[in-house]
């Protein structure tokens, strides 16, 4: 229950923060990434489960699960503030204020 209180403080912040033109799309992916992960999820952590049902520590089908949450918390770091979200600051700005090398790939043509 408190999943879905969370999708719904977080299509309201989505909705208020998406251009009104964009409004559509940025809802239409919210829904279309929760319809996913509420058919992967179980899935996924039923395959996990099975998996560890027959060894000589049953419950680590949790503590994988719990290394999933650890690394969303991590990458969770990674989002903008409300500040700068609020002065349009880009993912591309953040980066380059942050003096992160750039990856460059070489091409094969």
């Amino acid at each position: 229950s408190l999943s879905f209180v969370a999708f719904t403080v977080g299509v309201a912040m989505a909705s208020e923060l998406a251009k009104p033109k964009l409004q559509g799309e940025v809802l239409g992916v919210m829904s279309t990434g929760m319809s996913i992960s509420s058919g992967v999820g179980p899935m996924v952590f039923g395959i996990v489960v099975k998996g560890f049902q027959h060894t000589s520590y049953p419950e680590g089908a949790f503590l994988i699960i719990s290394g999933f949450v650890v690394i969303s918390l991590i990458v969770s770091f990674a989002l903008p503030s409300d500040a700068e979200v609020q002065a349009g600051v880009t993912a591309r700005q953040r980066l380059e204020s942050k003096d992160v090398p750039e990856l460059s790939i070489p091409s094969t043509v």
